[in-house]
């Protein structure tokens, strides 16, 4: 059995992405040594260093490039007895497992005996023993005797793993500590197999709910039945922001099902929904030009969109491209605008940037927070200006 005495021994995250730095900065603020991996240089630092301890975020971090302290990767793994895996994967489907493969290998033949191996990407249903497969080729270790493995998926855009399975079920004192950090109760650990189950029950209901009534919303045209309909439903002010990601493990959870199963159906449904959020709308960009009259060539489009682009999944950014290569299509002047930075930073010489005394202008916000930004921003716009401001939600509410 594998041994837990090594109490707090060194902690690896294997990823610069920000689910990876937030249970890195979690465990280093605690005490827990705590290096992280740039997956793409495979070297390690110290978070408890002086130069890392003061980022609240990796986005700080990357964007101030300090000068800091690196070991090798295989350095830092061989001493961990802790291994946090949350590499950024651009990638999905069959392309996004393989990167994914890729990855894992790079870190297993690194791991020594002893080792508990947190998996927090998503995987299909039932590939979590490849990935155990995987780890026992490449270490030449065996699961339960020499290493553990647990699958603690984020739900995107949460700080904590929404369900913890794992191939060990009991915990001494410092590991309950490490879990307790990383938001896992250790009384509801199930196995590996169940976790999987769940986290693909979860995701696809969430984004089940979405799906359905943006179909309702494509389906009412009339504006005052569109309100009505608003008051009885529940995702009406939900963005892209919000759902884009989950489209990656959809994704993923295809990839692991025979054609014919029902679960596929669904989630194969789901995503073309969703996927079809885009051409929505875009559809609705172009009524909004057409009924205001507004020439191309006189016409400025905003898409207001701060993605966190150190996210595991990138699927807002690939949302996003294609949105843009839409809208260009409509009208040439077409600039993203990171709005709640922005409006952080914000002041009147920025807002005259943004807004054209020459050119109506379409804002397209595509989260709430980009939202509230631009709400907020506005007063500072010259009134005189032909403005004219759409939710990105799934009502796709005009404004002006």
């Amino acid at each position: 059995m594998v041994n837990q005495t090594r109490s707090r021994d060194p902690v690896v995250i294997f990823g610069l992405s920000t689910e990876g730095y937030s249970v890195g900065k979690a465990l280093s603020s605690q005490g827990f040594s705590t290096m992280i991996i740039d997956e793409n240089l495979q070297m390690a630092t110290d978070m408890q260093s002086p130069q890392i301890s003061t980022y609240h975020n990796v986005a700080s971090l990357l964007e101030d490039e300090p000068l800091m302290a690196l070991i090798p990767m295989k350095e830092a793994i061989s001493k961990a007895s802790s291994v946090f895996f949350a590499p950024k994967i651009r990638k999905s489907g069959e392309e996004g497992k393989a990167e994914l493969s890729s990855r894992l290998k790079d870190v297993a033949k690194h791991i020594s005996t002893g080792t508990i191996f947190f998996f927090l990407p998503a995987v299909g249903i039932g590939e979590s023993e490849a990935n155990v497969a995987l780890i026992e080729k490449v270490s030449g270790l065996k699961i339960m005797e020499d290493f553990h493995y647990a699958y603690a998926p984020f739900f995107p855009g949460e700080t904590r793993p929404s369900v913890f399975g794992s191939s060990l079920q009991t915990f001494d004192k410092s590991k309950k500590s490490l879990l307790g950090l990383v938001g896992v109760n250790t009384s509801e650990v199930c196995s590996v197999a169940i976790a999987e189950q769940y986290y693909a029950k979860l995701v696809t209901q969430r984004l089940s709910h979405i799906a359905a009534e943006l179909e309702a919303y494509k389906r009412i045209n009339d504006p005052y039945e569109r309100m009505k309909f608003k008051k009885l439903a529940d995702y009406s002010d939900t963005y892209p922001d919000d759902f884009a990601n989950g489209l990656h493990d959809l994704r993923v959870f295809a990839t692991s099902l025979d054609s014919g199963e029902p679960l596929l159906h669904i989630i194969s449904g789901v995503t073309r929904c969703l996927e079809d959020y885009v051409r929505y709308l875009v559809g609705t960009i172009r009524d909004v030009i057409k009924t205001n009259e507004l020439r191309a060539s006189k016409t400025r489009v905003i898409l207001a969109w701060s993605i966190d682009r150190y996210s595991m999944r990138g699927e807002k950014m690939n949302m996003q491209e294609n949105i843009l290569h839409r809208l260009r299509d409509l009208v040439n002047d077409v600039t993203v605008i990171q709005a709640v930075q922005d409006r952080n930073e914000q002041s009147s010489k920025f807002a005259g940037q943004i807004f054209s005394e020459n050119k109506g202008t379409v804002i397209i916000s595509c989260s709430v927070n980009d939202q509230r930004s631009i709400d907020h921003m506005m007063p500072t716009a010259n009134a005189k200006i032909d403005t004219i401001v759409v939710k990105g939600n799934l009502l796709c509410e005009v404004s002006d």
